[in-house]
């Protein structure tokens, strides 16, 4: 039997192919939902917000990354436990 490959053998181009290609997912238009969603924020200089319980960070006038808010990783740390507090 093989050992398999650790993630990092996977670059970041080939996993975007796969979501496209394979999974179907069309990343145009995600890309654009984020930036209809942010595009005031960014507008007016700041350099985060949220919203739905995401966290946006900007930079240079870009999104650069998205995270879970606090409140949200514990909404689905609850589901995941099969606590029913929301």
């Amino acid at each position: 039997m093989t050992k398999p490959l650790p993630s990092e053998f996977v670059t970041d181009h080939a996993l975007v192919r796969y979501l496209e290609r394979v999974l179907e997912i069309d990343l145009d238009g995600v890309r654009q939902q984020i930036a209809d969603e942010t595009a005031v924020a960014i507008a007016t200089g700041a350099v985060s917000m949220r919203k739905n319980g995401l966290r946006y960070i900007f930079k240079g006038g870009k999104v650069i990354t998205i995270l879970l808010t606090s409140n949200e990783m514990a909404r689905i740390k609850r589901l995941r436990t099969g606590e029913s507090h929301d």
